[in-house]
């Protein structure tokens, strides 16, 4: 996995097989790169979206290919309700 931190990327060997991953805005932007990073480390990753559920589907179509688990939530990232609730009931296969 890389991580970056003051414009330098740094290789570690955090591995998260086995792990949940929950990402706020998962569908663009450094949410969809989170997502991406986690998933072929062994994490299975949900992430939330909330108007653009093409690019959801487009971050999900990515990382199942890898063997990787992806599911997209729909859900208002300013109602901590709507995050909460479908993450507890949409349980990760």
């Amino acid at each position: 996995m890389l991580l970056y931190t003051n414009k330098n990327y740094i290789k570690t060997n955090v591995r998260f097989k086995r792990e949940k991953a929950l990402t706020i805005g998962g569908s663009r932007g450094i949410g969809a790169a989170i997502a991406k990073t986690l998933a072929p480390d062994g994490a299975a990753v949900a992430f939330t979206y909330e108007k653009s559920k093409d690019q959801a589907d487009a971050v999900v179509s990515e990382i199942k290919p890898l063997g990787c688990i992806a599911v997209a939530i729909l859900a208002d990232s300013a109602d901590i309700g709507a995050i909460a609730i479908p993450a507890c009931l949409r349980p990760l296969p």
